[in-house]
């Protein structure tokens, strides 16, 4: 019924970009212009390999974004594009909804039978970003598993969604008399634009100017907690330069800023899915305007625009920072998810792991830290 192979000619799959992102669910994160920008500024000396699934007419109908690195200590590992500082949420086996079911199974048998293969032969299968209640990653692990692999999942944070299906009265009815009272006066102060101004980029250079702003600002606030921050490399400022162009162009980046007598007071970067969700990426606060409340600001600014615009929801996306509760967003676990090969040095390799981060978790409980929570994937 399907006819699975990987390839390691990412530029190939770019000429079929259209299929890859009808594929993705509208989840921008996962097309083509995001993981395609990632592979060109953090793919040099890595092996891409990207699991194809085609139907009878070799249309493009699932898609695993993969590639594989050896070390020493867990062998041949295969990893998720978009990871690392990166931080890319919502991971999967891309495929239409009426045959993800169909395709994970028949990706995970592949996968099994590969791990022995001489050219796309594994150890570790070791993905970081899966949100809870993904179906089809749990059907493809399902059948991994079947096939004599073993699955290790956990997760240490989650992702938050906010639910905007119904409207700005209803969310407000939710809040405390307090909060309640604060947001109406914070939406007024927006309104009102006496104090501040609000702009959004409206144009490739401002996008250009406001991400370096962005990101200066939120570079200084974890430099000085001793933190490297999201943006202390050249890379990963390349890579969201091209990625925030890449997405003006289609019409889906809104980058949001607190102005306040020429200078930013904060900003926050937001990417508009074709699944009609706003997820925001990154934020950057200048402590000299902590008074202003810049972040309530921006976080009900998007607020307003989501409803206004009838979206489906925000999701806040990694990091369980107490803003996410406020705004009465739900969180979902993010998974990290090791599938070991079905062979016997993988799976020593993985006793060995699995020792050490029972270590871990005893010192974590010693010590009065939170354990990093172990579930099932499905």
């Amino acid at each position: 019924m399907y006819h699975i192979e990987r390839t390691d000619d990412l530029s190939g799959l770019m000429a079929e970009s259209a299929a890859w992102d009808d594929l993705s669910g509208g989840v921008p994160l996962r097309e083509s212009a995001w993981l395609g920008n990632w592979w060109a500024v953090y793919g040099r000396g890595l092996e891409a390999y990207v699991v194809t699934v085609r139907d009878r007419d070799a249309a493009l109908c699932g898609l695993l974004p993969l590639y594989r690195l050896k070390t020493a200590r867990e062998g041949r590992t295969l990893s998720a594009m978009g990871d690392g500082t990166t931080c890319t949420d919502h991971f999967s086996l891309l495929a239409r909804e009426r045959d993800s079911q169909a395709i994970a199974a028949a990706v995970g048998q592949w996968l099994a039978r590969a791990s022995r293969d001489a050219r796309d032969g594994w150890d570790l299968i070791d993905i970081d970003g899966i949100v809870g209640g993904d179906r089809t990653a749990a059907a493809m692990t399902a059948a991994l598993c079947g096939e004599g692999a073993t699955s290790h999942a956990s997760s240490r944070m989650s992702t938050w969604i906010k639910d905007t299906s119904d409207d700005w009265e209803a969310h407000l009815a939710r809040l405390s008399k307090t909060h309640r009272r604060k947001t109406r006066q914070h939406r007024k102060r927006l309104e009102a634009g006496r104090e501040f101004s609000l702009r959004i980029a409206a144009s490739k250079e401002e996008v250009r100017t406001d991400l370096n702003q962005l990101m200066d600002l939120h570079q200084r606030r974890w430099t000085s907690v001793g933190e490297p921050g999201s943006f202390a490399t050249l890379e990963s400022r390349q890579f969201l330069h091209s990625t925030a162009q890449a997405l003006f162009d289609r019409g889906q980046l809104q980058l949001a800023s607190i102005v306040v007598d020429g200078e930013t007071a904060g900003s926050e970067l937001r990417i508009i899915g074709r699944d009609r969700m706003m997820y925001c990426y990154c934020t950057g606060m200048d402590p000299a305007f902590a008074d202003l409340e810049p972040g309530r600001l921006l976080n009900i600014q998007g607020l307003v625009y989501a409803y206004e615009q009838q979206l489906r929801g925000i999701d806040c996306l990694r990091g369980d920072e107490p803003y996410k509760a406020r705004l009465l967003a739900e969180p979902r676990p993010l998974i990290r998810l090791r599938i070991v090969a079905p062979s016997l040095l993988p799976r020593l390799r993985h006793a060995a792991w699995l020792t050490q981060f029972e270590l871990k978790q005893f010192l974590r409980r010693r010590t009065g830290r939170s354990v990093v929570q172990t579930l099932s994937l499905a």
